[in-house]
C-alpha cells in the first residue's frame, strides 16, 4: 500500500526549508515578506549583489554603474520604490524601481542571496514590483539585463517581459527588456 506524505523532501524543498534562521529538519513556518528597503540594508543588499554580479564575472560599481544600490534606502528622488525580501528578519534579496517618465520605470538592483534562489524570493519580489507600478499609475517597467543570467530571464519572461534590443554591453548590460500593461 502506497503511503502519502512520507515521501523525503526534494533537494530544493529542503534547501527551501534550510533559509536562515530555520531547523532543516522541520517545515518552515515563517512566511517570506516583501518590505520597503531602508538605509539598514543597504549593506547586506549591496554584499547579495556584489557576490552575484561575482557570479557571472561582473564587478559591482555602487559610485556608477550600480548607483541605484550604492545609494539604497537613501531616498532618492529619482527612486520610485526599493524592496526587499525577507525570512525571519534575514534579507534574502532586493529589488529597486527607478521612475524613467511618469509612465515608465526601470528595475534595478535585482538580486537574491545563492542559497535563497529558487524558493520564491524572487517570484514575489517581481510580482511585488509589478503590483505597486500598477497601483501607483505607472504603464510599463523596462530593465537591462545578461543572457548568462537564465534564471533571472526565465523569471522576466514568467512574467510578460519581452526583449526590445541588444545593448552595446560597455552599457553595463547586453539586453533592454520590457513590460508593459
Amino acid at each position: 500500500m502506497k503511503s502519502f506524505g512520507t515521501s523525503a523532501p526534494s533537494a530544493r524543498e529542503a534547501l527551501c526549508r534550510s533559509l536562515p534562521g530555520q531547523d532543516s529538519d522541520t517545515p518552515s513556518t515563517a512566511p517570506l515578506s516583501i518590505r520597503l528597503g531602508t538605509p539598514r540594508d543597504r549593506e547586506v543588499v549591496q554584499a547579495i549583489a556584489a557576490e552575484s554580479m561575482k557570479e557571472f564575472g561582473l564587478v559591482a560599481d555602487f559610485a556608477n554603474l550600480d548607483r541605484e544600490l550604492g545609494l539604497f534606502g537613501a531616498g532618492s528622488t529619482a527612486t520610485a520604490a526599493e524592496f526587499v525580501a525577507e525570512k525571519r528578519g534575514q534579507v534574502l534579496g532586493s529589488l529597486i524601481l527607478v521612475r524613467i517618465d511618469p509612465q515608465s520605470l526601470k528595475l534595478c538592483g535585482f538580486y537574491v542571496r545563492a542559497d535563497s534562489r529558487g524558493c520564491g524570493a524572487g517570484r514575489k519580489l517581481l510580482a511585488h514590483a509589478i503590483a505597486f507600478a500598477k497601483a501607483a499609475g505607472y504603464r510599463r517597467i523596462s530593465l537591462e539585463t545578461w543572457s548568462a543570467m537564465e534564471s533571472a530571464l526565465y523569471l522576466y519572461r514568467a512574467f510578460g517581459w519581452v526583449p526590445i534590443r541588444r545593448l552595446d554591453p560597455a552599457s553595463g548590460a547586453e539586453w533592454l527588456y520590457l513590460l508593459e500593461w
